[in-house]
């Protein structure tokens, strides 16, 4: 008996078996299956290259057309599934994966139907629009590089996937993904169309960030390509290299030493820079050394916080702060660095209801009298005209001007009655709080000579001077009565 040769033997493959194995999963009948197949000539896997899945509806409509019988007509739920399988299809392809019908299983199909729907529902949201702000080449770099990757996260190319993919890294084999979505960026190609205008979008937002920088410059070479992961790729050796890594820690370790004259960072008080601005400061500088293999550990960072707070006259809210943080935080730089702005709050308090801290400017009663108008005077005194500021029946209150309910406040020497101490209330107080303390600190510094010159000569007023110049208007209103405002 002859042999049979081994390629007779062997079972003929149907490319179409794989076909019909996917719209049995999507729970298509046979009849179904092969009517699809025959409706739209399809003759293997790779046909669904080019059916999307928005598609499905006149990809279902067309075959159900050609049918009379509604037994055989495909209903929503396999259309739905169908969908599913389409967009499980897509989503290998997009991935560099190749389709195997052996991995599409009803569960598959499902979580597919599932991540479409969410597809298509996300494209339907307002677009993220995040600003990463100028490019920072020193010391925040860092911190702009986590903006810049944060914005490219939240931010969709024209199929729907974050533009992430465009500049994520390359992993060695074996790298395992921290999420899903630095797992499907791994896979992404950058090859391709969609990669192409994904890139073009994301060298858009480049472009904006460093115009006007040194950094610009750096990848002007890309202007044409607009290859965006090579310009990626340059900004990264310029603000990670050897020498940008070498002036980072040499910034940074200026900011964190003790000495002023190095550039070291110290809190004074919160008007010319903030508790928030100083301990930022620190921790910015600490993050850089972290970066560079340089960590400090949180007992040091936190006493250099504390080291570096000198607030003239040592407040006692402070003081116990400081005591406080030693006993029980020096552990915990967050722990520390929030309980001390708490009582940097009590120390300095706000000026307006706002909650807005504002430095005191130096005006005094003189200036902030000036201008004409009709209103209260000094004296609380209804209408006169003359140089009493424009007002109002309850007094002049504006305290933009340090006006408070016909009070002015603007003189930190200036004793209050105790009539006008409870007119002024809790914004007024703090108003005055915050000038006296600024008063003191000027005579102190002896930073302004020719200005604690002029106090000299403007000794303190006592709560009821006699009217002179500005304040006639005001004093001329308390007897002008009510013809005041006649015609």
């Amino acid at each position: 008996m002859a042999a049979v040769p081994a390629a007779a033997a062997a079972a003929v493959i149907d490319p179409l078996d794989d076909v019909r194995a996917v719209f049995a999963t999507c729970r298509l009948t046979p009849t179904q299956a092969n009517g699809m197949i025959s409706a739209h000539d399809i003759i293997d896997m790779d046909d669904f290259q080019i059916m999307r899945p928005e598609d499905t509806y006149r990809f279902v409509k067309t075959y159900n057309d050609t049918v009379r019988s509604v037994a055989n007509k495909i209903g929503l739920p396999a259309q739905k599934r169908l969908e599913g399988f389409l967009y499980w299809y897509h989503d290998h392809f997009k991935r560099g994966i190749i389709p195997d019908a052996n991995d599409f299983n009803a569960q598959a199909d499902i979580d597919a139907v599932e991540a479409y729907t969410a597809d298509k529902a996300s494209k339907d949201m307002p677009s993220t629009d995040m600003d990463p702000g100028k490019i920072e080449t020193d010391l925040k770099w860092w911190d702009w590089k986590d903006g810049f990757i944060n914005m490219s996260k939240l931010t969709m190319g024209v199929d729907n996937e974050p533009l992430f993919y465009v500049i994520r890294e390359d992993h060695d084999p074996g790298w395992v993904a921290p999420n899903d979505l630095e797992a499907r960026a791994a896979q992404l190609p950058h090859a391709g169309a969609t990669y192409k205008k994904d890139s073009d979008l994301l060298w858009a937002k480049m472009v904006k960030s460093t115009a006007g920088t040194i950094a610009h410059e750096w990848i002007k070479d890309f202007e044409q390509s607009k290859d965006t992961r090579a310009a990626w790729q340059v900004l990264l050796v310029k603000c990670e290299g050897r020498d940008a890594t070498n002036k980072r820690v040499i910034l940074a370790n200026r900011i964190i030493s003790l000495a002023a004259s190095d550039g070291g960072a110290f809190y004074t008080n919160e008007y010319n820079f903030s508790f928030d601005k100083y301990a930022t400061k620190l921790q910015m500088a600490y993050r850089v050394l972290k970066m560079n293999g340089n960590e400090v550990p949180c007992m040091m960072r936190v006493q250099r916080l504390l080291d570096g707070i000198t607030v003239q006259g040592s407040p006692v809210e402070l003081t116990l702060g400081k005591d406080h943080i030693v006993n029980h935080l020096l552990n915990d730089w967050d722990g520390a660095v929030s309980h001390m702005s708490t009582k940097v709050a009590k120390v300095f308090p706000a000026r307006h209801a706002g909650g807005k801290r504002k430095e005191f400017s130096g005006r005094r009663i003189s200036e902030a009298n000036r201008g004409r108008g009709r209103g209260r005077g000094r004296f609380d005194g209804r209408g006169g005209r003359g140089r009493g500021g424009r007002g109002g029946r309850g007094g002049r209150h504006d305290p933009d001007k340090g006006w408070f309910h016909g009070v002015d406040c603007n003189d930190p020497d200036r004793k209050l009655s105790v009539s006008d101490n409870n007119k002024i209330g809790a914004a007024g107080k703090a108003f005055l709080f915050e000038i006296r303390q600024k008063s003191r600190d000027r005579s102190v510094n002896k930073v302004n000579a020719g200005e604690e010159t002029a106090n000299d000569k403007n000794p303190v007023m006592s709560e009821r001077p006699s009217p002179t110049g500005n304040e006639k208007g005001g004093q001329a209103g308390q007897g002008f009565g009510k013809g005041a405002y006649k015609k």
